[in-house]
C-alpha cells in the first residue's frame, strides 16, 4: 500500500509539472531581446555592405549606359546618314595634352549634324549620378580644340585614328572604361583599359 501511495504521488507531481511547463510555452523577454540584437546586428552589417556598393553599382550602370549611348549615336548615324557626335560635359573640364577631363555633374548629349546645323536627337540625354565623379575622354575629338566628344560619320566610322578610350571613376575611386574603336565599334569593361 506504501509503495503504491508513492507511486501515486509521483503520478500526481508529474502531472503537475508537465501542466507548469505546458502553461508556461512561449519565450521571455531575455530571449526577446536576444533575437532582437541579432536582428539588428545582422541589419547593421547588410546595410553597411549595401551602401559600400551602392557608388560601384551606379558606375557601372553609368558605363553602361555610355556605351549604349555611344552605340546608338553609331547606328543613328548609318541609318540617317548624317554625322553624330556623343558631346560630354561636366561640372569643370581640363585638358591634359589630348586628353580630356569632366567632373560631375556630367551630361551626355547625342547631337547630329546635318547639312552643317546641329541638332539635338530626341530623349538622347544622359545625366550621371554624383557618385560619377569624372569622365576622362583620350584622345578628345579634335574638332579647332580639343573636346570629349566621340564623333561618327555617316558609314558609322569614329572620326580620328586609333583607339578612343572613356575611363569613369567614382567616389571610391574606381574606374570603368569604354573603348571606341575607328571602326566604330564600342566595348565596356569594369576595369581602366579595355583589351
Amino acid at each position: 500500500m506504501r509503495l503504491y501511495k508513492l507511486m501515486n504521488c509521483a503520478l500526481t507531481h508529474t502531472r503537475k509539472n508537465e501542466q507548469r511547463l505546458a502553461v508556461q510555452d512561449g519565450y521571455t523577454i531575455i530571449e526577446m531581446m536576444v533575437v532582437v540584437l541579432i536582428v539588428g546586428i545582422l541589419s547593421g552589417i547588410a546595410i553597411t555592405s549595401y551602401r559600400g556598393q551602392l557608388p560601384q553599382s551606379r558606375l557601372r550602370e553609368a558605363t553602361t549606359s555610355l556605351h549604349s549611348t555611344i552605340n546608338l549615336a553609331r547606328v543613328m548615324a548609318m541609318s540617317q546618314n548624317a554625322t553624330m557626335t556623343v558631346q560630354i560635359a561636366g561640372g569643370t573640364t581640363t585638358i591634359s595634352g589630348t586628353s580630356v577631363t569632366v567632373t560631375n555633374p556630367i551630361t551626355v548629349t547625342v547631337v547630329r549634324t546635318l547639312g552643317g546645323a546641329d541638332s539635338t536627337v530626341g530623349a538622347s540625354t544622359l545625366n550621371f549620378h554624383n557618385d560619377v565623379t569624372s569622365l576622362t575622354v583620350a584622345p578628345g575629338f579634335v574638332s579647332g580644340t580639343t573636346r570629349p566628344w566621340v564623333r561618327f560619320i555617316s558609314m558609322g566610322f569614329r572620326a580620328g585614328t586609333g583607339n578612343q578610350l572613356i575611363t569613369l571613376t567614382n567616389t571610391q575611386g574606381r574606374v570603368h572604361s569604354v573603348i571606341v574603336t575607328p571602326g566604330g565599334k564600342a566595348q565596356w569593361c569594369l576595369k581602366a583599359t579595355c583589351p
